[in-house]
């Protein structure tokens, strides 16, 4: 595993605690269907961010790519923690498309 990739292995999985809290789920008014989604948004940009992740790796170059992915997986990742705060289960699933797509274009 690369060292750009431990912090993907790391926070993909990190809302696993939620399902084994059901009073977690209960507090954010979470099914276990939308709990599948919400893991779902992180690999739903895979099919997407291939197509052109590249692309802008090669254009603006490693540098770049990794400050701008970093930085999105930052605001992804304050986006799903906001949502946890005002209890809102869409933004929390934008926060998570957020930090799929940059987390995929480290992979890129």
């Amino acid at each position: 595993m690369r060292p750009s990739e431990w912090s993907h292995h790391d926070k993909l999985n990190r809302p696993g605690p939620l399902l084994g809290n059901c009073l977690a789920l209960q507090e954010l008014g979470i099914t276990y269907t939308q709990y599948s989604l919400l893991q779902a948004a992180v690999s739903l940009v895979n099919t997407i961010v291939p197509l052109f992740g590249g692309q802008f790796i090669d254009v603006f170059g490693t540098g770049w790519g990794s400050i701008v992915s970093s930085t999105l997986i930052m605001i992804g990742d304050m986006i799903v923690a906001f949502s946890t705060g005002i209890a809102s289960y869409p933004v929390m699933v934008v926060g998570r498309l957020i930090y799929g797509y940059a987390a995929e274009l480290c992979k890129a």
